[in-house]
């Protein structure tokens, strides 16, 4: 019976959305819109396959129109708060995660999204409550466990997101935001054997995995020692955010207008010369130090992905 078929082409569908292949699950959704126009779970699984190509506008519409055709499923409310999420539109984030909570409150997903909301405004008191209550919901949630490891990271608790990736991983030894998370911090500790083995077997379960590409390239990079410091700078300003880099680079600014002044005062402006060669390449590492890391991790993973043994 076509219905079966459907069905069948359903369970296709999210096996490969488990194993981080949205090509291969648009085709399987295909197959069952082709026989079901009017499947709702078919089109929340476009819309999260759609999502992870970064195709927002179609994300939207295909959850949409699986809200028009089954408005209180709660998994689709979580989808629609994901897909504002990457529209930065927080607003309707957090009304959609709300309704997934008032819908199942026993789940964790409406709690892990408002969480992810309260992360992305850099709110990590307020995340870390979300995310006790998800624990208390679904206690082996791996989800919240990556999630909380990777806040517990940022915020340079690294026992604690240890720890959790740990957990994580005895739930489901191959999960790929578990193998990340631990990569990481073995990547921090300067454990690159461990790290390169977390980050590989993430690829074997995705080989497209822009994350797991990332956590390698960094790892490839982490060898050399002035990197390894870059490195290490960037995650601290990333971690105060832009406007703490804007801050600084004003102060240098600031800094060199008044010691200048005191130099030419005092008839010392040779000194000058000195000041500027300290102040300025200092001033232009804090303005575009993200932008060059960011260059070098991309020709790392451009490099990592020629390679054959990838």
């Amino acid at each position: 019976m076509p219905w079966r078929q459907a069905d069948r082409e359903l369970e296709k569908a999210r096996a490969q959305i488990d194993h981080g292949n949205a090509m291969g699950a648009v085709e399987a959704i295909k197959q069952v819109l082709g026989i079901d126009p009017e499947n709702a779970e078919a089109y929340a699984l476009l819309a999260l396959c759609r999502l992870a190509q970064q195709r927002i506008d179609d994300a939207s519409r295909a959850i949409a129109t699986a809200l028009s055709l089954e408005s209180q499923a709660p998994y689709f409310h979580f989808i629609a708060g994901q897909v504002a999420l990457a529209r930065v539109d927080w607003p309707n984030a957090e009304a959609a995660f709300r309704q997934v909570i008032d819908l199942a409150p026993e789940d964790a997903d409406g709690y892990l999204g408002m969480a992810a909301i309260c992360q992305t405004r850099r709110n990590d008191r307020e995340a870390l409550d979300w995310l006790a209550r998800a624990h208390e919901a679904q206690p082996e949630n791996l989800s919240a466990m990556v999630l909380e490891g990777r806040l517990r990271l940022e915020r340079g608790e690294i026992s604690e997101a240890e720890a959790l990736g740990v957990r994580a991983l005895r739930v489901d030894p191959q999960h790929i935001g578990a193998c990340l998370l631990t990569g990481e911090v073995l990547c921090r500790r300067g454990n690159i054997e461990g790290a390169t083995e977390h980050a590989v077997l993430a690829l074997t379960r995705d080989p497209d995995n822009d994350d797991a590409l990332e956590l390698l390239a960094l790892i490839n990079s982490r060898r050399n020692r002035f990197f390894g410091l870059w490195w290490r700078s960037e995650l601290a300003m990333k971690r105060f955010g832009p406007v703490a880099r804007v801050a600084v680079i004003m102060t240098l600014l600031v800094v060199y207008a008044i010691t200048s002044d005191i130099l030419r005062t005092q008839g010392h402006e040779d000194w000058n010369y000195i000041l500027t060669g300290i102040v300025f390449p200092l001033g232009l590492y804090f303005a575009f130090g993200q932008m060059l890391l960011t260059w070098r991790i991309e020709r790392e993973k451009r490099k990592i992905r020629l390679d054959s043994s990838f």
